[in-house]
């Protein structure tokens, strides 16, 4: 879990580590897709956009949520995996 201003900065700076794949959210839904659609590993928030309270809410949606190999979201997370695969062999 990471946290700046916007989110936006560590989300970048965290997806540029191999094998990370964070999400910036900010409401409810967005917390729950993160794991859902994408398996982020990684949630990234913003301190000046959203509260103490939702903060831990998302925390705990997020955590509540596990990512199902067998969804029709698996295709697109293993082009995202073979991408950055491709990109550190080339």
């Amino acid at each position: 879990i990471l946290l700046c201003g916007t989110g936006i900065g560590v989300s970048i700076a965290a997806n540029k580590v191999k094998g990370a794949y964070a999400a910036c959210i900010h409401d409810v839904y967005q917390a729950q897709r993160a794991e859902l659609s994408n398996n982020a590993n990684i949630i990234t928030m913003g301190s000046q956009i959203i509260g103490i309270n939702l903060a831990k809410e998302l925390v705990k949606e997020y955590l509540s949520c596990t990512f199902d190999t067998h969804s029709r979201s698996m295709p697109k997370v293993q082009r995202i995996i073979n991408y950055e695969n491709d990109l550190i062999s080339a």
